[in-house]
This record gives C-alpha cells, sequence and structure tokens, in this order.
C-alpha cells in the first residue's frame, strides 16, 4: 500500500492523473480521515468537472495531520489552474509567508511569471528560491528569463552559464541562454544551445527548434532555417512564431 500511495502522489504530481486515479483511490479508501489520497483525487475531479467548491469542501474535512503547507500548495494551485486565480494566489502566499514552503513558492512563480503583470512578484520569489537546496537551478534559470523579457541579455547569460557549470545537461538553461545569446545578436552561438535543448529533453521542444531555425535564418543558411522551422511545426502546427521564422527562412535569397 505504501508502495502505491508514492506511486500514486508521484504520477498525480506529474499529472497523470488517469494512471494516478485508480491508485489513489485504493489508498483513500483507506484512510481513517481525508487525507492527501483523498485531497489528490478531489483536485482530479474538481479539474475535470470545473466544480472549485468540490475541492473547497474537501480541504475543510482533510485531516490535521495532513501538512499545511502541501495542503495550501495543493489546493491553491488548482483552483489557480482552474480560472480562481486570486483565491489560488492568497493560498499559495499563505504557504510561502506562513510555512516558507518553496513548493508553495516554486508553484507561484511559475504561474505569475506567464500572467499579465506577474514578473516583478516572481523574480521576488525566484531571488528567495535560488538560496533553497533542490532550486537554485531552476530559480537562476527563470530569473534569467525575467532579464531576457526585460532586455537584459548579458545579465541573463552569466545566471544561465553558472547554471550549465553546475549543470551541464540542464535543458531549460541551455534554451534560454541561446535565446540571451541571440538577442545580443551571436547566432552562431545561441544556434548551439537551442540545438541542444531541441535534441535533448527539454519540455517546449516546438520553442527550441523555432530558435534553431531564428539562427540559421539570421546566418543566411536558406535549407537549415526551413528544415528547423518545419520540425517546430510538425510538434506544434499552430505555433506562429515558428510560422514567421519559416516565412522569413523562405524568402531568403
Amino acid at each position: 500500500m505504501v508502495s502505491e500511495a508514492i506511486d500514486g502522489k508521484r504520477l498525480f504530481e506529474q499529472e497523470l492523473w488517469d494512471e494516478a486515479y485508480p491508485l489513489l483511490t485504493k489508498e483513500a479508501s483507506v484512510e481513517r480521515t481525508p487525507g492527501l489520497a483523498t485531497l489528490y483525487l478531489a483536485v482530479i475531479e474538481a479539474s475535470r468537472q470545473q466544480n472549485a467548491g468540490l475541492l473547497r469542501d474537501v480541504m475543510e474535512k482533510v485531516s490535521p495531520d495532513v501538512d499545511k503547507a502541501s495542503l495550501l500548495q495543493v489546493v491553491g494551485t488548482a483552483l489557480y489552474d482552474m480560472g480562481h486565480t486570486e483565491e489560488g494566489v492568497a493560498l499559495l502566499e499563505k504557504g510561502a509567508a506562513d510555512y516558507g514552503s518553496a513548493y508553495c513558492m516554486a508553484s507561484l512563480a511559475s504561474r505569475l511569471y506567464q500572467a499579465d503583470g506577474g514578473l516583478d512578484r516572481a523574480g521576488e520569489l525566484y531571488e528567495e528560491l535560488q538560496y533553497r537546496k533542490g532550486y537554485e537551478n531552476d530559480a537562476l534559470v527563470n530569473l534569467a528569463g525575467i532579464n531576457i523579457e526585460r532586455g537584459q541579455a548579458k545579465e541573463a547569460e552569466k545566471k544561465l552559464r553558472q547554471v550549465l557549470g553546475a549543470s551541464p545537461k540542464h535543458m531549460a538553461a541551455h534554451y534560454e541562454l541561446g535565446n540571451a545569446l541571440a538577442m545580443q545578436g551571436m547566432f552562431g552561438r545561441g544556434l548551439e544551445h537551442y540545438r541542444v535543448a531541441a535534441e535533448g529533453n527539454y519540455w517546449r521542444p516546438a520553442c527550441a527548434w523555432a530558435g534553431v531555425a531564428y539562427c540559421h535564418m539570421r546566418l543566411g543558411h536558406k535549407r537549415e532555417a526551413i528544415a528547423a522551422a518545419r520540425k517546430s511545426l510538425e510538434i506544434d502546427p499552430d505555433y506562429e512564431y515558428a510560422k514567421g521564422v519559416l516565412e522569413d527562412a523562405e524568402n531568403l535569397s
């Protein structure tokens, strides 16, 4: 049972909910009071039904033995992703402030990073996370991404080289370094890092191949740029940036 619970939790955290569901259901059936397995099941059901009330009800019934920071992180993240952004932010901020939860900080920062007007607060959270064990490299990569968003390519490059010095196979660092170098006009060097990300396990391969295509295009490599842009569009046919790069590449003389 312990092994099943661990597997269910791991699958839930990977958002492999169909696989997690039967394992969590079995674990929840033997919980004397509602625990994490029950909570995770509620997240899955509430998300599928877009029923925030279901999740709030289960949150109120969860055993007091459940770690409060974990509770706030799971529920706050689910509510935010269901569109209840203010409520989700409030719970994640509470987990960060009251319990010092790095997990809450990371969940909140990753969402604010993508939200309009959220960059400053995301940066504050990543500044703190860079000193938390296990979060150092990812926090620095995201701080570099914020630098890039603000046009601070040299500052981003410095952070990313620090990450790659410690973790040479950090694919997100390679991708963002490609961005930073391309922003500085160093398309040949940027191409190298985009390609590592594209051929590695970077979680947004369409973006990485589009970066490869862009650098080839800027270097005047028409055939290579077209091929890379098409690879990007094979992965994501609706990716507008890759479509634009492909058009520019096809217009090269």
